[in-house]
């Protein structure tokens, strides 16, 4: 194998890692975003974050959602947004929270 593919090769290679690893470090925000129905009220996500021992950020009083994180470390956080109109589910998504 001459030195250009075995070039190509790591390039190639470094960013499935890359991607594998980024996928992984999601997974735990993509599913307790798949878990949360639309009859969840905000203390029942709470709940469920606490159960699990995940971090958590609480609405304040100027927004309405929460957000659940994968991880406390500062690299590669993912969170689940959950947002709240009258007390029910409103919409959900996984968002970078770094």
């Amino acid at each position: 194998m001459n030195t250009l593919a075995k070039g190509l090769s790591a390039v190639v290679l470094l960013f499935v890692i890359g991607y594998a690893f980024n996928f992984y470090k999601r997974y735990p925000a993509d599913r307790f975003c798949s878990n949360v129905s639309s009859t969840d009220t905000e203390q029942s996500i709470i709940q469920r974050a606490k159960q699990e021992g995940r971090h958590f950020l609480p609405s304040s009083n100027s927004s309405s959602s929460v957000l659940v994180f994968n991880q406390v470390a500062p690299a590669w956080r993912y969170a689940c947004v959950i947002e709240f109109s009258e007390g029910k589910v409103s919409g959900k998504r996984v968002i970078a929270a770094d």
